[in-house]
This record gives C-alpha cells, sequence and structure tokens, in this order.
C-alpha cells in the first residue's frame, strides 16, 4: 500500500488532489494537511512514498518545505511534486535547489497528475525493492564472513594443533624476528610455555 502526502492550504485543492491520488492509486492511504509544519512533524514518525506539495503557502513556500522534509533522515528518495502557477523558471529552480523531483503546473490538468503519480510510485516501489534487496545481500555477506572467520579460526587451531606433534623446532616471526608462533619442541627447547614466546625474540629467550 502506498502512503500519499498532500500539503496545499487551500481546502478545495486538498480535495482534489486527495481525490484524484485516491482514484489512481486505489489502495492508497491519503495524508492531508493544510499546515506544512504540521506535515513535517507528521513525517518524523512516518515515510510517505511521495509527497505533493503547493509552492505558494502562507507559513512555509513548498521550496522550504522541500529543503526541510530532505534534511530529514530516511528521505533523501521520496519522490516530492510541487504544485504552482507560477511561469517564473525562478520559483522552480529554487523548488529544485531544494530537492524537488518533478512539477505539476495548476491548474492541475487530472491526466497529467495521474501519470506524473503513477510514473514516481513506480520508480519508488523500485528504489525499496533495491533497498530491501541490498540489505539482504548485506545480510548474506556478514553472514558468511562470521562463517569465514569462524572456518578460518578452526582451520589455524587445526594447524597449530598438527605442529605442535610435530617432532621438529617449528616457529615463526614477524620483520622484526619477533615470534609470533612457536611449536611445542622449540617452546620446550626454549624453556617456555608457547604463549609466552610470542612478541620476543630468540635473543630475549635466550640471550646473545
Amino acid at each position: 500500500m502506498s502512503l500519499i502526502a498532500i500539503i496545499d492550504d487551500q481546502i478545495t485543492n486538498r480535495r482534489i488532489y486527495s481525490r484524484l491520488a485516491a482514484s489512481i492509486v486505489p489502495d492508497a492511504e491519503v495524508q492531508s494537511f493544510a499546515d506544512p509544519i504540521k506535515a513535517l512533524e507528521w513525517c518524523k514518525d512516518n515515510i510517505p512514498d511521495i509527497v505533493i506539495s503547493d509552492f505558494k503557502m502562507g507559513t512555509m513556500n513548498g521550496a522550504a518545505f522541500t529543503a526541510a522534509f530532505r534534511a530529514q533522515k530516511d528521505y533523501a528518495d521520496v519522490p516530492v511534486i510541487i504544485v504552482t502557477a507560477f511561469e517564473d523558471k525562478s520559483y522552480r529552480y529554487r523548488a529544485l535547489d531544494a530537492g524537488a523531483t518533478d512539477f505539476i503546473t495548476s491548474p492541475v490538468d487530472a491526466r497529467e497528475f495521474g501519470t506524473r503519480l503513477h510514473n514516481l510510485l513506480r520508480m519508488r516501489r523500485h528504489q525499496l525493492d533495491l533497498q530491501r534487496h541490498g540489505a539482504r545481500l548485506q545480510q548474506k555477506l556478514e553472514k558468511n564472513t562470521r562463517l569465514g572467520d569462524q572456518a578460518l579460526r578452526q582451520s589455524e587451531e587445526m594447524l597449530r594443533l598438527v605442529i605442535d606433534t610435530v617432532p621438529a623446532l617449528i616457529g615463526a616471526t614477524d620483520r622484526n624476528s619477533k615470534f609470533e608462533f612457536v611449536n611445542r619442541k622449540l617452546a620446550e627447547t626454549l624453556r617456555v610455555e608457547p604463549d609466552d614466546a610470542v612478541g620476543k625474540t630468540v635473543g630475549d629467550l635466550m640471550g646473545q
């Protein structure tokens, strides 16, 4: 089910947009607001699938609303349609700079409204599908990484056990000649416990 938010300080426009949205997306839940500030408060607890906002409103214009909406977490990809009666491109530039996705000219043409709403909702569904798919891949990757780390630790432990049974002096050092591993036979020769030899050199353990 799609969640549609409509913001317009004119009740007639809100009713028209709500009826159009409901007729285009029958299973949609439509929330309308006369005050963009109240709409922003509602959006803190609800993530709409699309927002339709008038540009010229009393308390806050459409560009300012869009900027405030985009500033909230998880709202970067939600489509925002701005309805404007202004032909001056500067108004549209302001809305675009604030993060608007598309425009509809007032008075609204029902067919244009329906086409733009339908296309943007479809784009939103694709975005959500990609996000869910990405989350599943991330979870799978993390699971595989954990399993790989576990398998690697088990392999290392098995290798240590095998090396400890070899009747030979076996050790591994870093570039500074400090032991990173010694087997049981070498530790006995150095007269230390295997773990006590790690981080020390042969000189540290046996003297010059």
